[in-house]
C-alpha cells in the first residue's frame, strides 16, 4: 500500500484559474504551505464565508479535494465494479456523472480558524467518483450513509458505514460511491497529528466516533474553540486500526486474458473453466493460466475469487442477504461464501458490515 503518483492541480471545477489551491489540505502543488504557515495565513482553507459553503462557482479550488487536469476536478461515471465505463484513451479522462451537470456535487467545508481538524461533506451519486488526487493533509474518508469505494496503491477498499479509511497527506487515490453515499472527509494537518500511519490504513468507526464526526461537521459558529479542540483530541484517541485485507482484481495485461476478466466482471457467477473460456478467446487453458499470473500475481482461481468478493461488497453493504449475494456472485451455498470472505478480507461479511454499535 505504498504512495503513487501525482498532485492536485490548480483549476477549478469549471475550468477557472483557482486561487491558492495548493496550501490546504486539498492537493500539493507548486507551493505546499501548511495551513498554518507562510503568507499570514491568506493561502489556508480556513479563509472562508460564514457559512462555510463551497459553491459550485467558487476559484478558490482549495475547498475541493478533485484531482489532477482540467477534467479532473469533477467526478465521473463508473461501473460498479469501479472501473470507468468507456476503457482507455481519451474517454477515460472524461467525467461521468447522471444527469446533464457534470460539475461537483455542493459540497461543504467546515474548518475554523485554529482548528486541527476540518470536516469536508461532498454527496456522492450511485457510481460518481472524484478521479485520482492527493491532498496535503492526511484524510479520513468516511460515509454515515451509503457506501464509499477507495482505490489507492493498486488496490481498493469498500467501506460502510462501519469503517473509514485513513489516507496519509501525498498519497493519490480515487474515492467514489458504489450506492449513493454521503462522503465526510476529516482533514488532519501533518504538523498538528499524532497519527504516524504512512499507509492507508482501514479504521473501525465506533459509535462515538460517529457523533463525534458529526459534531465536528456542525456550523464553526455553534461550538466553542475550546470545545473542539477538546472534540478533535478525542477524535484522535478513538482511530483504532482494523485488520482487514483489501481486495484486489486487477485486469491482466494479456488481451485474451483481458477479455475472460472482463467477461467475468459482468457476470461474476459464470463458472466457466480455462478450457471453456479458451475456446471464446482463441487460447489455449496453459496460455491464459500463464497470462494470470504474469499479469496480476494471482492464479486465475485465486483472481476469480477476488473479483466475486469486490462484487459481493456493496450488495452486502445494501441490505442483501448472504444467501442472495452468494448465488449472484457464484457461489453453491452460503456456507461456502463466507468462508471465501472470511479468508480474502480477515473476517466474515458478518463483521465487516457489522451496523454501528456502542462506543467501542
Amino acid at each position: 500500500m505504498s504512495p503513487d503518483g501525482q498532485g492536485e492541480g490548480g483549476r477549478g471545477p469549471r475550468g477557472e484559474d483557482g486561487g491558492g489551491g495548493e496550501h490546504g489540505p486539498y492537493g500539493k502543488g507548486g507551493g505546499g504551505h501548511s495551513p498554518h504557515g507562510k503568507g499570514g495565513g491568506e493561502h489556508s482553507p480556513h479563509r472562508k464565508g460564514g457559512d462555510g459553503h463551497c459553491p459550485h462557482g467558487e476559484s478558490r479550488n482549495e475547498h475541493r479535494p478533485y484531482g489532477e487536469g482540467q477534467d479532473e476536478h469533477r467526478p465521473y461515471r463508473k461501473s460498479c465494479d469501479g472501473h470507468r465505463p468507456h476503457g482507455e484513451g481519451q474517454d477515460e479522462h472524461r467525467p461521468y456523472r447522471k444527469g446533464p451537470d457534470e460539475h461537483p456535487p455542493h459540497g461543504r467545508l467546515v474548518a475554523p480558524l485554529g482548528s486541527a481538524i476540518a470536516v469536508g461533506s461532498f454527496p456522492l451519486g450511485d457510481g460518481e467518483w472524484f478521479a485520482r488526487h492527493e491532498h496535503g493533509a492526511h484524510q479520513l474518508a468516511w460515509a454515515p450513509h451509503g457506501v464509499l469505494a477507495v482505490r489507492a496503491a493498486g488496490r481498493t477498499w469498500v467501506l460502510p458505514s462501519t469503517v473509514a479509511l485513513w489516507i496519509p497527506a501525498g498519497v493519490p487515490h480515487a474515492t467514489g460511491a458504489t450506492s449513493s453515499a454521503l462522503l465526510r472527509s476529516l482533514y488532519f494537518w501533518p504538523d498538528r497529528c499524532p497519527v504516524t500511519w504512512d499507509e492507508p490504513q482501514v479504521v473501525a468507526v465506533s459509535g462515538l466516533l460517529r457523533e463525534l464526526i458529526g459534531h465536528l461537521a456542525q456550523d464553526a459558529d455553534r461550538i466553542p474553540a475550546d470545545a473542539r479542540l477538546r472534540a478533535e483530541s478525542v477524535v484522535l484517541d478513538l482511530l483504532r486500526p482494523v485488520s482487514v485485507t483489501t481486495v484486489r482484481a486487477p485486469d491482466p495485461a494479456d488481451a485474451r486474458a483481458r477479455r475472460v476478466a472482463e467477461a467475468l466482471r459482468a457476470d461474476p457467477a459464470d463458472g466457466r473453466t480455462l478450457t471453456e473460456w479458451g475456446t471464446v478467446v482463441g487460447a489455449s487453458a496453459r496460455t491464459l493460466a500463464r497470462a494470470f499470473v504474469s499479469g496480476t500475481g494471482l492464479t486465475y482461481g485465486q483472481w476469480r475469487t477476488q473479483l466475486r468478493l469486490q462484487a459481493a461488497m456493496p450488495l452486502l453493504a445494501a441490505g442483501a442477504t448472504v444467501s442472495s449475494v452468494a448465488r449472484r456472485v457464484g457461489y453453491g451455498s452460503p456456507s461456502a461464501f463466507v468462508a471465501a470472505f472470511r479468508r480474502g478480507v480477515g473476517v466474515p461479511p458478518g463483521t465487516y458490515f457489522a451496523r454501528p454499535g456502542g462506543d467501542g
